[in-house]
């Protein structure tokens, strides 16, 4: 964790910020769970207490921490931003999202790669990309509760 902290320092120096201890509190939430997608509000929840800042400071952070490419946000079509660590995994992910219980997981995903062979060959040049897939999660459908229109 330290090693990625003072990667970030870095990062963050070299484009004239400072690591605030908000900023590394926002940062080591994200880089401890990269698996995780934390809205801006868990994170603020999970730092508030012990580092004193407001939930606007979480958002201009964030802000910061996306535009030098530390962290990626990512919108799967709720109107709420999730953010995760971007530790320079260059490993293609999809995103599953469950539309009963909100819950957005991370499945290994060959095709990005593949697209990105084919749209270069069309000389379109990638700046990013997100793939996000939508249904139930097991808990959800497994859960007598989670018929949707009849379907589980």
């Amino acid at each position: 964790m330290r090693e990625l902290v003072c990667e970030a320092r870095m990062k963050l120096r070299d484009e004239n910020y400072r690591l605030t201890r908000q900023r590394e509190a926002i940062f080591e939430v994200l880089a401890r769970q990269p698996r995780v997608h934390f809205t801006a509000q868990e994170i603020h929840d999970v730092t508030r207490e012990k580092h004193q800042m407001g939930l606007s400071t979480v958002y201009r952070t964030l802000a910061i921490l996306e535009e030098i490419g530390l962290i990626r946000k990512l919108d799967v079509g709720d109107g709420v931003s999730r953010y995760e660590f971007d530790g320079g995994d260059a490993s293609p992910h999809c995103h599953l999202v469950c539309l009963r219980c909100g819950g957005v997981m991370e499945a290994s995903c060959p095709a990005p790669e593949e697209m990105q062979v084919i749209l270069r060959a069309d000389r379109f040049k990638i700046y990013d990309q997100s793939m996000v897939f939508f249904g139930f999660c097991q808990g959800c459908t497994e859960s007598p509760s989670a018929l949707v229109g009849g379907q589980r």
